[in-house]
């Protein structure tokens, strides 16, 4: 649940442009994730160094979920089914989840 000052933020940027999410949004603890729709394994974005990304980037996410790899080991593409989101405590979140949530408060 948003708190009041955070709701008023949100209406705002949704005023603002209400198709895309901005990193104002994600200041209140939403972090970079992708999740696996067939199974619900989640794992948090990562910077290189295991530090958690505040961007969506490929490092750092498990091997078996790579399509394609370069000729350095990096993925550069995901396999179907694996899905760019935001974590928040334990709950996953969709980009849809996340615009209804700031249209809606």
């Amino acid at each position: 649940m948003l708190s009041e000052s955070q709701s008023r933020i949100g209406r705002r940027l949704a005023r603002v442009n209400e198709s895309q999410i901005s990193f104002l949004d994600l200041a209140f603890g939403f972090f970079p994730a992708f999740r696996d729709i067939q199974t619900g394994r989640t794992h948090l974005a990562t910077n290189t160094d295991g530090s958690i990304a505040n961007i969506h980037i490929l490092d750092g996410l498990p091997f078996d979920w790579a399509e394609e790899t370069d000729e350095s080991g990096q993925i550069v593409s995901l396999k179907d089914g694996i899905m760019a989101g935001f974590m928040r405590g334990n709950h996953f979140y969709t980009l849809d989840d996340l615009r209804h949530t700031i249209q809606d408060a």
